[in-house]
């Protein structure tokens, strides 16, 4: 009678059933405490005792929560009870289902002494999400345990949770996903400096080091040869000296990037073993003023002077500057000579200190290594007289320069009514239309500000498929067709009034009626036009 009315039972009700009821309070309780957010357990969904708890019901417990909980409740004895029975029906559930969410389990049954029960089971409860429990309580057993589980398992969960001896293991054993992830071993081998993992995984034709990432894929940046960026960055001599051996790695990779990691660390090994690769060399005058400062000021370490090819009596800071005066002196004397054949230019020659200039003609000329070397120079603005750069470079045709002059955040494509595509399309440079048109920004049906006979300012839309059509660039007119803001009418009706116009050579003519013919081919037309109008315009054609 008293132990009964220790624990709260009145004497009309029976000890059994008041052990129930104590246990059925106790278990919404805990379900409450393992819940994510303490939410569900305010759910109809919400288990009330254990025989309505399933295997679905399972994934609604916080597992992070389960060994905490059992570390908070060791002083209740009932609350034990009910968590040990909940213990005891999970064992029964099928583990495939379990795994995603089951690193709080091994915890609890680690702390329980119940890891056989894990061990045990149908299949292997080592995975991505339990790996580092079990790792932390019974390494060795973890270890012999992702063996049995063949070489390729072992590769992934140990390149998941970077573990060299199992890596090495799966590697030597005949693995066969070494370049998963988007060749991620490899990176993460370079990235922490582990050299025989990094050797042994290069032994394989499969791992590519120059190999794009997968943030590089996903967000479509330029995440190729991050290798030896990363070994450079962080100091690692030994992966870098194994990589400048394989011919697929590019330590220019974006810009000397590189180089200008080491810089930036004040390296002095890793910046003399990069400079004595030539090709890290021959950038070396294109990149950023100020690893280019970095640069002069190490080399008053003979090392790195020697690396460079200049001898001790050299001047160490100006050796550095010798390359990049020199490119920019050598094109400067190429431009001028061009200017003098003309008479009305000679007194307008091109300075050393007009930059924007250089550039600019540099960007017409399609010259990419002076368009390169300018914008790492301060002094040089790509954006200079509302992009005018890019229109020059568009009028001059190179895509190699319009790409690099798209790359800088400071250049706008689509500035002054997007008149570099106006001048790529006017001078029936195909390839410049191409790769300005690969940029969002760009619009090749935008209006320009033109006088009507009154000289009132009007806006003309789709004047760049007008202008590409009178000047015949007849594969500009296709590739512009193909975006579906241009539009053609105005064109046509040009086009018409000029093939009509009298003295009209024949040849003139026989180019119109071609263009004519290309443009009333594309579907497109009869968003514009109704049948009636297109018949008209052919039969106009016709008695021409």
């Amino acid at each position: 009678m008293i132990v009964k009315e220790a624990i709260s039972f009145t004497r009309n009700i029976d000890p059994k059933e008041g052990m129930a009821i104590g246990k059925a309070a106790l278990f919404p309780e805990m379900m409450e405490d393992l819940a994510h957010d303490q939410s569900w357990a305010l759910k109809s969904e919400a288990p009330k005792s254990l025989n309505d708890f399933t295997e679905k019901k399972i994934y609604h417990i916080d597992t992070r929560k389960i060994a905490s909980f059992y570390s908070m409740n060791q002083s209740r004895p009932a609350m034990m009870q009910v968590f040990n029975e909940l213990l005891d029906k999970i064992k029964t559930f099928n583990p495939n289902n379990l795994e995603n969410y089951a690193s709080g389990w091994v915890q609890a049954f680690y702390l329980l002494g119940r890891e056989d029960d894990l061990w045990n089971a149908p299949k292997s409860w080592i995975t991505e999400y339990t790996f580092n429990d079990f790792m932390r309580y019974e390494p060795q057993r973890t270890i012999d345990g992702i063996k049995k589980l063949g070489p390729n398992k072992a590769f992934s969960l140990s390149y998941s949770h970077w573990t060299p001896e199992l890596l090495l293991w799966a590697i030597e054993n005949g693995a066969t996903n070494l370049n998963i992830d988007s060749d991620g071993p490899i990176q993460k081998a370079c990235e922490r400096g582990d050299l025989e993992v990094a050797r042994a995984l290069l032994s394989s034709p499969i791992v590519d080091p120059a190999a794009q990432t997968r943030d590089g894929k996903r967000y479509g940046n330029d995440e190729t040869n991050y290798c030896i960026r990363r070994a450079a960055k962080n100091g690692y001599v030994d992966i870098v000296k194994l990589l400048l051996k394989d011919k697929r790695v590019d330590p220019t990779s974006r810009d000397n990037w590189a180089l200008a990691a080491a810089l930036n660390n004040g390296d002095r090994e890793m910046v003399s073993l990069l400079l004595s690769d030539p090709r890290v060399k021959k950038e070396v005058p294109y990149m950023k003023e100020l690893s280019q400062k970095r640069l002069r000021k190490m080399m008053e370490n003979n090392p790195v002077r020697e690396s460079l090819g200049f001898t001790r009596g050299g001047d160490a800071k100006a050796n550095i500057g010798i390359g990049r005066e020199k490119l920019l002196g050598d094109f400067i004397e190429e431009v001028n000579n061009e200017i003098a054949k003309y008479p009305s230019l000679k007194n307008f020659p091109l300075k050393m200190e007009d930059k924007n200039g250089i550039l600019t003609r540099a960007a017409m000329k399609g010259n990419v290594d002076i368009v390169r070397l300018l914008l790492s120079d301060p002094a040089a603005n790509p954006a200079f007289r509302k992009n005018s750069i890019i229109a020059s470079a568009a009028m001059g045709g190179n895509p190699d320069v319009i790409e690099l002059l798209l790359k800088d955040e400071r250049v706008n494509p689509a500035d002054n009514h997007n008149e570099a595509l106006y001048q790529a399309a006017k001078n029936n440079n195909v390839d410049a239309v191409k790769k300005l048109m690969e940029d969002p920004r760009v619009n090749p049906a935008d209006a320009k500000e033109s006088l009507d006979k009154n000289y009132n300012i009007v806006y003309e839309d789709n004047y760049i498929i007008y202008e590409a059509a009178a000047n015949q660039a007849f594969a500009v007119v296709e590739e512009l067709l193909k975006d579906p803001r241009v539009k053609v009418k105005k064109t046509l009706q040009m086009l018409v009034s000029k093939i009509s116009k009298v003295g009209t050579s024949e040849k003139a003519k026989e180019n119109w009626l071609k263009m004519i013919e290309i443009i009333l081919s594309k579907p497109k037309i009869h968003e514009e036009l109704s049948d009636k109008e297109i018949d008209k315009i052919k039969a106009k054609i016709n008695k021409i």
